[in-house]
């Protein structure tokens, strides 16, 4: 009886580790929607890039919504995508105004955000740049389960 449990046990396991890896999102499906963004870096100018240490994630629904972590704040907001990789608006809405610490750039990413125009997108990266061309905003996709 002990020699079947232990053999239960063990074809759960194996059958854990088949099934895990085939559920796996491994590629984003050809969109910058349904996906959850990971902030990477941010440039204000060509000299001057700034690496994001505190989570920052972005996710732009099909519907036009947009959810958005800023370290310990959470921001929805709408947006809309216009012809030639354009964004005919990106507006963040209502925001948690909780105090991160004073090292956060949480308020400098959501002023940022607000300026943002246009997009590149390739493969499981996004890039989103400043409407004055002074900068950009540089993403990753979150891919899991």
């Amino acid at each position: 009886m002990k020699a079947k449990k232990i053999q239960i046990i063990y074809l759960i396991l194996l059958l854990a580790l088949v099934i895990q890896p085939a559920c796996k999102k491994t590629e984003v499906d050809g969109a910058i929607t349904g996906v959850t963004w990971v902030l990477d870096r941010v440039s204000f100018s060509a000299v001057s890039t700034v690496q994001v240490k505190v989570p920052v994630t972005l996710l732009l629904d099909t519907d036009g919504a947009l959810f958005l972590e800023l370290d310990c704040n959470f921001c929805s907001g709408t947006y809309e995508l216009g012809q030639d990789d354009t964004f005919e608006f990106l507006q963040i809405g209502w925001c948690t105004e909780a105090y991160c610490g004073p090292d956060s750039p949480d308020r400098e990413i959501h002023a940022a955000l607000s300026q943002v125009e246009s997009f590149e997108f390739s493969g499981d990266r996004l890039k989103l740049f400043f409407d004055d061309g002074s900068g950009s905003m540089e993403f990753y996709a979150q891919l899991y389960l």
